[in-house]
């Protein structure tokens, strides 16, 4: 159960009209076609840079971050005065998750020290992270549990130790999966978009282990909802237990 002292979480993702938001992976170590996660439209990726504007901090999969060319920054001149009106940074500091430890130096992320960037992981993945923490003052590791990152001591760090107060998870699927179990999200933004992928082998909103049986669902009540040239713009809140 999620305390008042974690910071306030939000999901922000786009999804296709059957709950799609990625192509199919050759395996479960490979990320997908970065070309099929591409299918939402220009306002949907300013939505995104509205919503980062407002939060402390970014989060993102590993696997997600390795599959396309995204720094996880606040965007242009425009959206970095934006947050110093509302009182932020100009840029928001960054979170890429990998329990195993196994980042690519190469990866897009990895390049642009415009702000801190924290690799979350394990114990032993602690270890296989360090060649790529070590090679600058801007990146560091930390381990959040032996066997997978511990979300909840994540975000209690976090706030403790750079002051996030409010944060974005972006995907993939699985980190979804892992922040609903724990009963971490707040907030859920959703772009639903006019296009159907099909298939058992793409990505989902929300992969991993998911709920077991009913009593174990995510409750989430809609509080905004537009359309805007045949795209749906949803805003969800967690349900209060009854």
């Amino acid at each position: 159960m999620k305390t008042a002292s974690l910071p306030w979480l939000v999901i922000n993702m786009a999804i296709t009209a059957d709950g799609k938001i990625c192509g199919p992976r050759a395996s479960t170590n490979t990320p997908p076609d970065a070309r099929m996660a591409r299918f939402s439209s220009a306002a949907d990726h300013r939505r995104l840079l509205r919503i980062r504007s407002t939060c402390d901090a970014v989060i993102s999969g590993r696997k997600t971050v390795e599959a396309d060319r995204v720094d996880l920054g606040p965007g242009s001149t425009y959206w970095q005065q934006r947050r110093v009106r509302q009182g932020l940074s100009p840029f928001n500091k960054r979170i890429v998750i990998s329990s195993s430890g196994n980042i690519q130096p190469t990866c897009h992320v990895y390049q642009y020290p415009f702000s801190p960037l924290l690799i979350a992981t394990t114990d032993a993945g602690l270890e296989r992270s360090r060649p790529v923490a070590q090679t600058t003052d801007w990146i560091q590791a930390h381990s959040f549990g032996k066997n997978h990152v511990n979300l909840h001591t994540l975000l209690a760090w976090l706030g403790a130790h750079w002051q996030v107060r409010r944060v974005v998870a972006e995907g993939g699927g699985e980190l979804n999966d892992a922040l609903f179990r724990d009963g971490l999200v707040d907030e859920l933004f959703l772009t639903v978009c006019p296009i159907i992928f099909g298939g058992t082998t793409h990505g989902t909103l929300a992969d991993g282990m998911g709920a077991s049986n009913l009593g174990e669902a995510y409750g989430l009540r809609c509080v905004e909802h537009q359309t805007r040239n045949g795209e749906q713009f949803l805003r969800f809140l967690k349900s209060r237990p009854a």
